[in-house]
């Protein structure tokens, strides 16, 4: 068998509900060097192996690197993706916020402050960068609630994930009707709904510019902010070795209404997003952790 054409069950495995329950075991019992050690050793194995999810962190990294992708350097990318990705998940699973403290940089915290004391609604839109989830759970720790629209149709592994993302200021909602008729109400009621975008929406017909190239990304946040009003602020977290996690923010944004078709006025706010989240994911590539391809 070429395992290099049959890594499904690499992938399969880790997005299932054991595997996850697995993974918290093991953060639970074992020092993070080795959850970081396991990270580098799974990315080494991928670099041999090959297969489908070593080409999609490769080519995404490709992509946001500016790099052909017959670069020798890339393997090494993929490595440093995949060790970032065991001490993330390691400190997710500890909820440790003692080993590598979570920090509001001091915009991220006065654009928050100013958004909630507005009273109107805010979508918080974030990538997948380093320690997300981390981040949704310290900004819910500070008294702040938060509806979290999730995948449509999780799989068991997702949906153990949203257990472990929910508490009682945080509810994981999979995207549907109700959830979006409650994400409605909650942002015109002032309150905060926030939402990854950088994933690819499988069927989605608008195709945005992101990093050079266009991908099927979403724009469901930015129907949201038009219909209801409210401002998006990008977010993410960043990790470094000096003061642990960083929560980020671009500025508060008001949708914009340039003299387009309203499908344009949706794509050129949602293009404003993604330059924002741009700049951040370019900075810290190897803290991306985006496992699927992003570009066809």
């Amino acid at each position: 068998m070429d395992v290099r054409h049959n890594d499904s069950w690499f992938k399969a495995l880790t997005s299932s509900r054991p595997a996850i329950r697995t993974a918290r075991w093991l953060a639970q019992h074992v020092p993070p060097s080795a959850a970081a050690g396991l990270g580098s050793a799974v990315g080494r194995w991928l670099t041999i192996a090959g297969g489908r999810m070593y080409s999609a962190i490769r080519a995404n990294q490709a992509q946001v690197r500016g790099l052909p992708l017959d670069d020798p350097s890339l393997d090494q990318a993929v490595i440093a993706v995949l060790r970032h990705a065991g001490q993330v998940y390691y400190d997710l699973f500890r909820q440790a916020f003692d080993r590598h403290p979570m920090t509001l940089t001091s915009r991220a915290a006065e654009n928050l402050q100013a958004a909630m004391e507005s009273g109107r609604g805010l979508i918080l839109v974030g990538a997948h960068l380093s320690n997300f989830d981390l981040g949704i759970q310290y900004v819910t720790l500070r008294q702040i609630p938060i509806q979290l629209l999730s995948l449509t149709e999780p799989t068991g592994g997702f949906q153990f994930m949203n257990v472990l993302r929910a508490n009682p200021l945080c509810e994981v909602t999979p995207v549907s009707q109700a959830a979006l008729r409650k994400a409605i109400q909650r942002l015109r009621a002032g309150g905060i709904v926030a939402t990854g975008v950088d994933r690819p929406v499988p069927g989605q017909l608008e195709m945005l510019p992101f990093f050079r190239r266009p991908a099927p990304l979403p724009v469901g946040h930015i129907r949201l902010a038009m219909k209801t009003h409210a401002r998006v602020m990008a977010m993410w977290c960043e990790w470094t070795p000096r003061r642990g996690y960083l929560l980020h923010a671009g500025p508060l944004m008001d949708m914009e209404y340039p003299p387009l078709p309203f499908d344009e006025q949706v794509r050129h706010n949602a293009v404003r997003v993604l330059q924002v989240l741009e700049t951040a994911i370019a900075r810290r590539p190897e803290q991306w952790l985006m496992f699927i391809p992003v570009w066809s």
